[in-house]
């Protein structure tokens, strides 16, 4: 199974502790989609049409999706799955990706940034795409 990770699930070290046996495959984009950080102090995504949510393609297996489900609150309907297509590597792919249910915009929990900016930095050296992530700090 694909999963979209553009929070702090870039962090590779999070996901090894998170999510055994999983594995970052490549960067895409989740098209006609923006990334804020909600009222809750956490990533979501929201609909903007003509913008681009930058992100990673994990494999991961049901057991992963299980762990995923308990940490991002989805019983006590913090976030919501859904799958979406994601544009990488050439192609599309449709993606399981979490969206918070708080869609009220608000400022970052402490060090939760960073978390998100090291997993940018593991993956990736795309200066703007750092910089979009450190604007809400």
């Amino acid at each position: 199974m694909f999963y979209f990770a553009y929070g702090s699930n870039l962090n590779q070290t999070q996901m090894t502790k998170r999510c055994p046996g999983s594995r970052p495959l490549y960067f895409a984009e989740l098209e006609d989609m923006k990334f804020v950080i909600n009222a809750r102090g956490v990533a979501t995504v929201v609909p903007e049409k003509g913008s681009n949510v930058k992100g990673i393609i994990w494999e991961i297996s049901k057991r992963n999706e299980i762990s995923l489900d308990l940490y991002e609150g989805v019983s006590q309907n913090l976030y919501k799955k859904e799958v979406m297509s994601c544009v990488g590597n050439g192609r599309a792919v449709d993606a399981l990706v979490y969206v918070a249910n708080e869609q009220k915009l608000g400022a970052p929990r402490a060090n939760y940034l960073e978390t998100i900016l090291d997993g940018i930095e593991e993956f990736s050296d795309d200066k703007d795409w750092f910089k979009e992530v450190a604007s809400w700090g």
